[in-house]
């Protein structure tokens, strides 16, 4: 069986020579934009990372890469071992260790692994892949930096429009229902308030401050990654509605606005 095994990813190297695995879909728009070759996602879009297990072809793709740039879910841990097994000369790169702490660290936050949804940060981070790229693949350095100078300006734009967008909604509170939006919201002025304590289900007593809060806020939304028949009871206990927003779109640069619309239409402007 081993032997097979072997064979297996033996073919997969050959077919995938020049691939890269990133672990969220949002990865794969900024690794392609630089790279041009192929980027296979480890979670792709609509699985849940918690309980994902990869198909075949899934399997055979992420075991071909030749880098793994992960970004410090507790979830990667389950497969790191496998893949490096299957492929010993897979170069894994955290992205989020590669950061400096100064930039992870607000407020008295721990470290938190959406470092994709701000900007900023995934600015910095695309150097750091295009550095690891150019080095992996030497015969692609040139069209790596030009690519880099492009994404770079685009990642500047998208930030620029989105501070001038939230304006309004500076210091405002952002009522979600999972933390995944800490980076984002600091980076805008904004305050995110999660429904979901340090990752369990929310006390009485925490859901009542949060409900205080939210009415003082008069907010207009409470945010959440899916629908929840308990979140929308607490939205209309407010007089607010439930947005649904994906973390996990690959279409960054739209999913971004996308995210920043809805923070400012679901949010009171007055003062």
């Amino acid at each position: 069986m081993r032997f097979w095994i072997f064979l297996f990813v033996c073919f997969a190297r050959l077919c995938f020579a020049d691939s890269v695995l990133v672990t969220l879909p949002p990865y794969r728009t900024i690794v392609k934009t630089l790279f041009g070759g192929d980027v296979f996602v480890l979670f792709p879009a609509g699985s849940d990372p918690h309980v994902y297990e990869p198909s075949p072809k899934g399997a055979w793709e992420a075991s071909s890469a030749k880098v793994w740039f992960r970004i410090g879910m507790p979830e990667e841990e389950r497969v790191l071992f496998a893949l490096k097994e299957a492929n010993s000369d897979m170069h894994v790169v955290s992205l989020i260790d590669a950061l400096p702490k100064k930039d992870l660290l607000f407020e008295g936050q721990s470290v938190d692994p959406h470092i994709w949804l701000s900007v900023r940060l995934m600015l910095k981070q695309a150097h750091i892949i295009a550095a690891v790229l150019k080095d992996r693949f030497p015969d692609r350095r040139d069209a790596i930096q030009r690519n880099l100078e492009k994404l770079s300006q685009s990642l500047k734009e998208l930030d620029s429009k989105m501070r001038v967008m939230l304006e309004p909604i500076w210091g405002k509170k952002i009522f979600v229902s999972h933390p995944a939006f800490g980076y984002f919201c600091r980076d805008y002025g904004l305050v995110q308030r999660p429904l979901e304590f340090h990752g369990r289900q929310p006390t009485i007593a925490h859901v009542s401050t949060i409900l205080k809060e939210a009415r003082k806020a008069h907010a207009r939304a409470v945010f959440s990654q899916r629908q929840s028949r308990g979140l929308s009871t607490i939205a209309k206990q407010i007089g607010a509605r439930v947005i649904v927003l994906d973390p996990l779109d690959e279409e960054y640069f739209v999913n971004l606005m996308r995210i920043a619309g809805a923070f400012l239409d679901g949010t009171d402007h007055s003062s």
